[in-house]
């Protein structure tokens, strides 16, 4: 099987495109496609503790780039959202004192 760089998308023996994005095909490549399978359960780790999601999406960033992006997205959010819960905290709750 032949398989888009670009996209990932399955590609015809004889084609000249992708099909997907419309991609030239001349470095088409015979490559196994990733393996998604546990992505929900990487992605709720990464978001109930960042520090996973960072190394996670360190370690796997060339190996597994769809679960290494989703990964390093959720330490990212959770991170957001601690930063605006911690501000929340001290203007409402400090400001009260």
């Amino acid at each position: 099987m032949k398989y888009c760089t670009h996209c990932g998308k399955e590609l015809d023996d004889d084609a000249v495109v992708c099909s997907g994005c419309g991609c030239p095909i001349d470095g088409a490549q015979n490559v196994a496609m990733e393996d998604t399978s546990n992505k929900g359960l990487y992605s709720v780790l990464s978001f109930l503790f960042p520090i996973v999601g960072l190394v996670l999406f360190l370690v796997w960033n060339n190996s597994k780039p769809t679960v290494a992006k989703s990964c390093g997205i959720c330490a990212l959010a959770s991170s957001i959202i601690g930063v605006v819960i911690n501000i929340i905290y001290f203007v409402f709750v400090l400001s009260a004192m």
